[in-house]
């Protein structure tokens, strides 16, 4: 009774080589979101130079970008989703490039233009306000001080 080779033989196990395939096509989706989101930052900090840019241009005080005072007449000039400033707790922000990236979505837009000290706090009549993340990244965001 003859038998082929390949009955005669285990069957060798496949498990490795899909363990291999999953590696390789996770180690591939990995690499193309680290690329992708680099490639975001990159978009985000060159609209923030711009804006920052503007700023500086748009006003002549001599102060240091942070220190700028800025009036609440000029923060309504920045009243859009394309060109947003606010002032929270006295500070001024450009939360321009956040926009897209706000958990809350839209609700931001609420805040553009204004004083949005009361927004911030309460997310908009939601809730206690926003907590440690949000505060964190305001710095990043901050262009001057708001003007009595």
């Amino acid at each position: 009774m003859d038998q082929h080779p390949s009955q005669t033989q285990p069957e060798q196990s496949k498990g490795p080589y899909i363990a291999l395939g999953a590696i390789v096509i996770l180690a591939a989706v990995s690499l193309f979101v680290l690329v992708k989101g680099k490639s975001s930052v990159s978009t985000v900090q060159q609209q923030s130079t711009t804006s920052q840019t503007e700023t500086t241009n748009a006003t002549s005080t001599p102060t240091s970008d942070s220190q700028k005072k800025i009036t609440l007449a000029d923060i309504a000039k920045h009243a859009t989703a394309q060109d947003c400033w606010m002032a929270i707790d006295g500070i001024v922000y450009d939360v321009t490039s956040f926009i897209p990236g706000h958990p809350g979505g839209s609700a931001i837009l609420m805040g553009c233009g204004k004083d949005a000290t009361e927004l911030f706090n309460t997310k908009g009549g939601r809730g206690d306000g926003h907590g440690g993340r949000a505060q964190a990244m305001l710095p990043s965001l901050q262009i001057g001080v708001l003007s009595k």
